[in-house]
């Protein structure tokens, strides 16, 4: 799978158990339709084993699917908002809403959305509108799963975000931020820096970042959250858009400097330490050396590189690497220790123990 990611064009030699290996690590990963893309756009069909390639159509079929339900529900949103209406702060009364990760990488066109599916939305929106967008989204049909009264505090006290919101109709899932990292971590990012460099979609509905903090965005995202699941799936998009960047002078400098005046300088160095590592991002010398000075120390940085790799790659179940529990753990602790004090997040960490024991109990 790494070959394939790095140099599309390797799957010329794949004997059918390679292609199997494609095929299996890269649905794990939530990738296949980024697969099927890149075997559609360098013409390599030819090289798929005949009996297989229905695997790849129904892939790119399914991503098509998802492509036109995110932006129907798109349009949902932003009908359910009505932003021509008065919300209480008008300074971005355009567009309200800023669409992230994926979400923005679709309606935007970028070349790295093409095959990455996901009908779930990320939005940004101002943290004074929350209360008025939360209530004209209720009335469209768009309700908070959560019920229990401590989560929703975790979430609306704590957090960088609301409960997430699922459609009672079309279950579809909408996370609304007010921040890209929680507002008690130790990492503080001011989200009005993110509004004024933010960008105007053509047709006037929907905002997104600038270049720069959608890398940004990205990175902390990967090396922050604990979110393991999909996370080489951020990998490759981050590969992507430093290669989509790579020839625009001055581009790097301007994102290392945007990387200090947010405070996200160790997640860009991981993010352009593990794409250059796992996907050979074709980064010139200069900028990977200037990048050496946003990272950490070598012990912190030594122990990233053993337990990045094994944590975020999908391996298949006979395959585990030695230390995969222990690496995901760690690092899940690690995204824990970001996202709060230990005055806080010890007697977090208590509280959701006790409650996953009673729920439980109460289950047999």
């Amino acid at each position: 799978m790494l070959n394939f990611f790095r140099n599309p064009h390797s799957c010329k030699t794949f004997t059918h158990a390679d292609w199997n290996d494609l095929f299996e690590l890269s649905r794990q990963g939530k990738l296949l339709s980024q697969v099927a893309h890149a075997v559609r756009k360098n013409d390599l069909e030819a090289y798929v084993p005949a009996g297989a390639r229905w695997i790849l159509d129904s892939a790119w079929l399914r991503f098509l699917h998802a492509k036109r339900q995110f932006f129907w529900e798109l349009d949902r949103i932003h009908r359910a908002v009505r932003p021509g209406e008065t919300l209480p702060d008008t300074k971005f009364a355009d567009a309200p809403i800023m669409l992230l990760k994926g979400a923005a990488y679709l309606a935007a066109g970028l070349p790295w959305s093409e095959g990455r599916s996901s009908v779930d939305v990320d939005v940004l929106v101002r943290k004074e509108n929350i209360p008025e967008i939360e209530k004209r989204l209720n009335l469209a049909g768009w309700l908070s799963g959560v019920k229990d009264a401590y989560d929703e505090a975790y979430y609306r006290q704590w957090m960088h975000e609301i409960p997430p919101m699922q459609h009672i109709e079309r279950r579809t899932v909408l996370d609304i931020h007010h921040n890209i990292l929680p507002a008690l971590g130790r990492t503080k990012v001011d989200a009005e820096l993110i509004w004024e460099d933010s960008i105007l979609l053509k047709d006037g509905r929907f905002r997104v970042p600038s270049p720069c903090d959608m890398i940004l965005h990205s990175a902390a995202h990967l090396f922050h959250d604990g979110e393991l699941s999909n996370a080489f799936r951020d990998v490759v998009d981050l590969d992507a858009m430093f290669r989509h960047h790579l020839a625009e002078p001055g581009f790097f400098e301007r994102l290392m400097a945007r990387a200090e005046r947010l405070h996200l300088t160790r997640p860009l160095f991981y993010a352009m330490r593990f794409t250059h590592h796992l996907l050979e991002t074709p980064f010139p010398e200069d900028i990977l050396r200037d990048s050496r000075r946003l990272g950490g120390n070598l012990l912190t940085t030594g122990l990233m590189d053993l337990l990045v790799p094994r944590a975020i790659m999908p391996w298949r179940n006979a395959q585990h690497p030695v230390g995969l529990s222990a690496a995901r753990t760690l690092l899940l602790a690690r995204a824990h220790f970001l996202r709060m004090p230990m005055r806080m997040l010890v007697p977090h960490l208590w509280t959701k123990w006790w409650k996953k024991r009673k729920e439980k109990r109460e289950r047999k």
